[in-house]
């Protein structure tokens, strides 16, 4: 019987991948569990579509804002001060999220595809169209990565104030390692990177701009790599407080507090020191006590170094290209001034090319 023709049953490798064709790809692929945007779906790559799509995104956060203000019963004490900057925060990430994904969608690498044949163009545009809404499943968002040159894709997004629907989070990330394997990659144990993100007095733009109770901080850690090299990697969000209440040492707090975040371009490096946030936040953690890490949203989302590099390549070379023609066009209306308005239009450019009547303008 010839191999080529046989489907692995649970993944597919480097070589057989790029032998079959879109369509029938995209048919195993689609067996990947998927989710809606109020579980842990993916954003859409372009939110801005067509009204209907972003009115459905507005409902959406709603939605999903409105989780942000219940506040569980064993989590009752939390200031009001911190429970107004965890709604904040929801706001800008959602915001945020499409942002990204609009701007990654938009400078993919093939926007074409002329090139496939008629059944994988037509396979290929109504994916496009599912991941344009926000339908497609993790596996189909990772094939469509590769295929058209997207540096960044989210493969998923759960949003889980103070742990409100955060038991959906095993569930994501088995269908995104599920995904990571049907395209043949290999899952990681990488340890956990913590990084301080914002903080509730940063926006006061004054030099006596420091933190009052709330610290913004991420937990990233790769689960997959990819035989192209693409890294799936998963990204968490959460409020670290340091009010008294919270349980945090008033040690540390005190030396956190005396970090001026205006006009200090390190103030994120600095935090993270005076706080000794490395060592002290990881058994918060480890141990889900929401009291003091209130748990915020988790994302999932694939990159490649090279697609980023191949995309900025291209940029700049466009950039370069658009100078180029500005400064020529520059100069057509220069010389235009010098020789009188009255004159009728005419092509300067052999004028131009002579440097004495250049430097006489």
């Amino acid at each position: 019987m010839d191999s080529s023709n046989e489907q692995p049953s649970s993944s597919y490798s480097g070589d057989f991948l790029a032998a079959t064709s879109v369509k029938d790809a995209l048919e195993f692929f689609s067996m990947n569990e998927t989710s809606t945007a109020l579980e842990w779906g993916a954003s859409p790559l372009n939110a801005f579509h067509d009204p209907e799509l972003w009115e459905s995104q507005e409902q959406v956060k709603r939605e999903l804002e409105e989780r942000t203000l219940f506040v569980p019963d064993s989590l009752t004490d939390i200031p009001d001060d911190i429970q107004e900057y965890v709604n904040s925060s929801f706001v800008v990430r959602f915001t945020n999220r499409l942002m990204a994904n609009y701007d990654n969608f938009s400078l993919r690498l093939v926007k074409s595809y002329e090139e496939f044949s008629q059944d994988d163009q037509e396979a290929l545009v109504a994916l496009e169209e599912r991941a344009i809404r926000g339908k497609a499943s993790p596996a189909e968002l990772l094939y469509f990565r590769q295929l058209t040159g997207i540096a960044s894709i989210e493969l998923g997004c759960l949003t889980h104030p103070y742990g409100n629907s955060i038991e959906l989070l095993d569930e994501m990330r088995a269908s995104v390692t599920e995904a990571a394997t049907m395209l043949g990659g290999e899952l990681l144990d990488t340890p956990d990177v913590l990084a301080v993100k914002q903080a509730d007095n940063v926006y006061l733009k004054r030099p006596e701009a420091f933190v009052k109770d709330s610290i913004l901080m991420t937990r990233k850690r790769d689960l997959a790599v990819l035989p192209d090299g693409s890294i799936v990697r998963e990204r968490s969000s959460f409020v670290v407080r340091i009010d008294e209440q919270s349980g945090f040492s008033q040690r540390r707090a005190q030396s956190i507090r005396k970090i001026p975040l205006f006009a200090n371009p390190n103030w994120r490096k600095h935090l993270a020191i005076a706080g000794d946030l490395d060592n002290t936040v990881p058994p918060f953690l480890e141990s889900n006590d929401f009291k003091v890490a209130i748990p915020l949203s988790t994302t999932i989302y694939a990159f490649n170094r090279g697609t980023e590099e191949e995309v900025d390549v291209r940029d700049q070379l466009a950039k370069q290209e658009l100078g180029e023609q500005r400064k020529e066009e520059a100069k057509q209306n220069i010389a235009k001034r010098a020789l009188g308005d009255a004159l009728p239009a005419m092509d300067f450019s052999k004028y131009l090319s002579i440097p004495y009547w250049i430097n006489k303008l």
